[in-house]
């Protein structure tokens, strides 16, 4: 199965581009661990190990909000 890899950079842009057009971060980061859950279920089988790789940052905490 092929998954896209977002940059750095790319994700940075991302995250400045949804804070200046006013979105909340808690609520955002809630939404894409919610929706990153559900492709998860949708792509494995019950049983199945997933492996999830994040780099540094705050990769859903609020404590660097």
């Amino acid at each position: 199965m092929s998954i896209p890899v977002l940059s750095s950079e790319a994700m940075r842009a991302w995250e400045a581009r949804s804070w200046a057009a006013g979105r909340d971060s808690c609520k955002v980061i809630a939404r894409v661990g919610a929706l990153l859950a559900s492709k998860l279920m949708a792509r494995t089988q019950p049983g199945e190990r997933v492996l999830l790789l994040a780099g540094k940052g705050h990769n859903g905490d609020e404590s660097g909000l």
